[in-house]
């Protein structure tokens, strides 16, 4: 369904420029106290989606989805959590 739905495509690609631009925003403390966040991959990610549109892969977008997405997720909400019991 993702590769034959642009509207899909275009909503994923936004959510991802959006998790790519908020790990940019991270101060410097955050991304030495978490390096098992890939920050700077992220922030990298985002800009070759925002500034290379044609060099976008939906075979490498998708992939980004179920295998990266969920281990990002674990790791924000340890992150979080941790945060909130200090």
């Amino acid at each position: 369904m993702f590769e034959e739905n642009e509207l899909i495509q275009t909503w994923i690609v936004y959510h991802l420029q959006i998790v790519g631009e908020a790990s940019a925003a991270m101060s410097e403390a955050i991304c030495i106290r978490h390096p098992e966040v890939p920050w700077l991959d992220m922030s990298d990610f985002r800009n070759l989606l925002v500034h290379e549109d044609f060099r976008i892969d939906t075979e490498i977008i998708w992939a980004i989805v179920p295998q990266e997405l969920p281990r990002l997720k674990t790791q924000l909400e340890t992150m979080l959590q941790n945060y909130s019991s200090e």
